[in-house]
């Protein structure tokens, strides 16, 4: 399929392109940057689509700049592919970019994406750009990515915050948890295991189950790479024997 094929879908608001199986040009992610500044904004978010389904090569730069963009919905949507591509642009480019863009969620998953970069060398960096932050979510995210490239005292801090979780944070430390992929940080959901507090439902509407932080914490400790016994493999509402499994192995784990 030629370049100018994919574009005239894009430009048509053809949502189908996002997931048609077809070999694309070398050339379609410097050919859909050219486009940009022809396309509405339903099209750029096509666009965006369509590069993330298909995880083109060279595709990191041209998101990092879409982050950029005038419309809200669009930048969010290249903040989010990028969270997800292996296209990882070079750490200097995500940091140049961070206080350029106002909006806190492209802001927050910006500092993430530095992170996966791990490139310790800009630890300090990464730093002096975190303490400028003002809004405290994002101030969070920022705190993680610079324990992703190897930051000690952040790491203890949160580690803290692990510890101390309200059940309302518990899915977003998970998030973190997953993130960070150290399985030396799930020794602080170990307080989790005594929790009982319901987190999320489990299954439809119209079922009543909840996960419970418990839940969460045994879940997550297996998908961190923990090993202890675990069924089932999903989550569920463990029963107490594979808590206590669990509860073992948190504890064995060094510091």
């Amino acid at each position: 399929m030629s370049s100018e094929e994919v574009l005239k879908a894009i430009r048509q608001h053809d949502w189908g392109i996002v997931t048609r199986a077809f070999t694309a040009s070398p050339s379609i992610v410097d050919e859909i940057g050219r486009a940009l500044p022809q396309l509405d904004n339903e099209a750029r978010e096509i666009a965006i689509a369509t590069i993330e389904h298909n995880s083109w090569p060279n595709s990191g730069q041209l998101l990092l700049r879409m982050t950029g963009d005038q419309t809200l919905q669009v930048a969010a949507g290249a903040a989010r592919a990028l969270s997800k591509t292996n296209d990882v642009p070079p750490i200097n480019d995500i940091l140049a970019a961070i206080p350029q863009r106002e909006n806190d969620f492209v802001r927050g998953r910006l500092y993430l994406l530095a992170g996966r970069t791990n490139d310790a060398n800009k630890l300090e960096a990464l730093r002096g750009l975190a303490a400028k932050e003002k809004n405290p979510d994002v101030a969070f995210d920022a705190e993680v990515a610079t324990v992703k490239l190897g930051g000690e005292p952040e790491r203890a801090k949160f580690l803290e915050r692990v510890r101390s979780a309200k059940p309302d944070q518990a899915t977003r430390i998970t998030d973190y948890l997953r993130y960070l992929v150290d399985p030396r940080l799930a020794k602080g959901m170990i307080s989790w295991l005594s929790n009982n507090a319901p987190v999320f439902r489990l299954g439809t509407d119209r079922d009543p189950r909840m996960a419970r932080m418990c839940d969460l914490a045994v879940y997550t400790a297996h998908q961190l790479g923990v090993e202890f016994y675990l069924e089932p493999e999903r989550m569920a509402n463990f029963e107490a024997s594979i808590i206590a499994n669990a509860g073992a192995a948190l504890k064995a784990l060094p510091d």
